[in-house]
């Protein structure tokens, strides 16, 4: 899932600790539901989308519609060639974005 990422090696040296992998996978079982629900209720704050070309987990289509559900200012920024891992990734480029957004 991870692809390898230089990272890889601290993740799985963090999550091996007992209890650590349930509880990072604990989010997503929480949240399953949300997964298969139909309807949302519109997003009313400003939201950046941010997706890169080698994310494993979410499809640029995924991210260009969610702007759909936000009646608030809508962004969408692409980076070609980072992974899923974005902050990790391509830092320069995303944290400037992001404090921009965030002022």
């Amino acid at each position: 899932m991870t692809r390898h990422h230089e990272e890889f090696h601290r993740w799985r040296a963090a999550l091996s600790r007992p209890g650590r992998l349930t509880a990072a996978l604990g989010v997503y079982r929480a949240n399953l539901r949300l997964f298969f629900r139909r309807s949302y209720l519109p997003v009313r704050v400003p939201v950046l989308g941010i997706w890169s070309s080698r994310d494993i987990a979410l499809a640029e289509r995924q991210m260009i519609l969610s702007g759909q559900y936000v009646t608030a200012p809508w962004q969408y920024a692409r980076f070609d060639g980072a992974s899923h891992w974005l902050q990790l990734d391509v830092p320069d480029q995303v944290n400037p974005l992001l404090l921009d957004f965030l002022k």
